[in-house]
């Protein structure tokens, strides 16, 4: 199964991240469940680094120990519920979940071109740019009456 790098948002916060190595894909969805909840998704930056010969049973057995006390001792119920009863396969590598965008329909980008003939308005106003002027200033330096106007 394949190991990855990945800096988890606690409860799901990005003011509150740490960053964890050699994470596996059982764990993702596991750190994925506990840290869910906020505006965010709980993974940032997962990039794979490497590899482990580990048979599915060493891994549950593995988070097991890891999350057997979380939240008073409801370890073994997150690790069942997320990832299915002993025997079922773990996965061997992350695929990140389909961002809520992709659920919605296709954008149809005709809509959104204006036609031909039709005026599009915008609320932006061309401004003028003026150029400063060079003006050399006496050693007294100058007066409110002395002071060039751009008109």
């Amino acid at each position: 199964m394949k190991l990855y790098k990945t800096r988890v948002r606690l409860a799901g916060s990005i003011l509150n991240e740490v960053w964890l190595h050699n994470v596996t894909p059982a764990q993702l969805l596991v750190l994925t469940e506990i840290h869910k909840g906020g505006d965010n998704f709980p993974l940032a930056e997962v990039v794979e680094t490497g590899s482990v010969q580990r048979t599915d049973a060493r891994e549950r057995e593995r988070l097991r120990r890891e999350y057997l006390e979380w939240n008073l001792g409801q370890g073994e119920k997150l690790l069942r519920d997320v990832l299915g009863p002993p025997g079922t396969p773990l996965p061997q590598f992350y695929a990140p979940p389909v961002s809520a965008a992709e659920d919605f329909e296709e954008y149809d980008e005709t809509i959104a071109e204006p036609e031909e003939d039709e005026v599009v308005e915008t609320l932006a106003k061309p401004v003028e740019v003026i150029k400063p002027m060079r003006t050399k200033v006496p050693r007294g330096g100058l007066k409110a009456e002395d002071v060039p106007v751009a008109e």
